[in-house]
């Protein structure tokens, strides 16, 4: 099945445009119009409306070995690579992204057949589907585990089947049109979806047409949510009041559904691990060490309210399981 979601994903996205935020040069069908750098011409782009830039490769040119994107170029930040942008760059072995490129387009790197590592020096906000479709980076990034992840925090694929998806905690970027194209050779829907507190950007189209999803939650550290990247038209938003989940439910017209209700505190009591927690422990030691766990409640805007005085159970362990 994920080879033909691939295929069809590869396939699409040359027919497919996203519309570049441009303050000028679009043609009538809305496509994308770029100008050939004067700085270095191997390079093209076109303006964003904040006035940086995104870029592709010029018509035939080639890059070899090293590829790293620019800054800037004729004296514009560059911020974003556009959908296809250096796709199918044969002799690249190695990509660097500077800090100032947040964005990632679709299959932008896909088809560089020995492109094999990849250096992210910025904050990614926004990846559309597959950037590295068919390169070797890619095929060592898949994993048995049904989430394949980019750059430690970025979710680049799903390859499991549960009609209720629990976002890893630690995943801050959603991909675009990821189970767009996941759902497009299903045997089932997706139903249920929740985000831990760690997911940031969730973005376009990455569940557009998922249109059996009943409910979604949404942790604390939402920022933003890309154009109809949920289109189901009786989902319910859970979340946390004053945060940025409520204002998207009542924006787009989904049912928000509290977690907490308004003004109270949770009895719930919760568990966070660092990576200095010990999971397991001898039946012989005395004492249990509180390094590495935070417990807590949570308030109805999702604050995290400290508990000092909790004791030791095997509940907290069977948390972190």
């Amino acid at each position: 099945m994920k080879g033909l979601k691939k295929t069809l994903a590869s396939a699409l996205s040359f027919v497919i445009f996203t519309l570049c935020l441009s303050v000028h040069l679009t043609t009538a069908d809305g496509s994308e119009v770029y100008t050939a750098s004067t700085e270095d011409s191997r390079y093209s782009y076109c303006v964003n409306s904040d006035g940086s830039l995104k870029v592709k490769a010029s018509d035939n040119a080639s890059f070899t070995g090293e590829l790293k994107i620019p800054s800037s170029l004729d004296g514009k930040n560059v911020t974003a690579v556009s959908d296809r942008g250096f796709i199918g760059q044969k002799l690249v072995t190695k990509l660097v992204l500077p800090e100032t490129v947040s964005a990632i387009g679709e299959s932008a790197f896909s088809n560089c057949s020995v492109l094999e590592k990849v250096e992210v020096k910025g904050t990614i906000t926004d990846i559309g589907l597959y950037p590295f479709f068919a390169t070797p980076f890619e095929k060592n990034l898949e994993e048995k585990n049904d989430f394949v992840i980019f750059n430690g925090d970025i979710l680049y694929d799903y390859t499991g089947s549960s009609t209720n998806i629990s976002i890893p905690d630690g995943i801050r970027v959603v991909s675009g049109t990821l189970f767009t194209y996941f759902e497009t050779k299903r045997d089932f829907e997706i139903n249920y979806v929740t985000f831990p507190d760690s997911v940031e950007y969730i973005c376009s189209k990455a569940f557009y047409d998922c249109n059996n999803m009943i409910r979604i939650t949404l942790g604390t550290g939402i920022k933003n949510i890309g154009e109809n990247a949920f289109t189901a038209a009786d989902m319910t938003i859970m979340g946390y009041y004053d945060t940025y989940a409520q204002t998207y439910a009542s924006d787009h017209g989904f049912t928000f559904e509290p977690i907490i209700p308004y003004g109270t505190v949770s009895e719930t009591v919760y568990a966070d691990f660092s990576d200095g927690f010990r999971q397991y422990y001898f039946t012989d030691e005395k004492e249990f060490s509180r390094e590495g766990v935070f417990v807590y409640r949570r308030n109805y805007n999702g604050e995290k309210i400290g508990i000092t005085d909790w004791e030791y159970s095997s509940a907290l362990t069977d948390l972190y399981s």
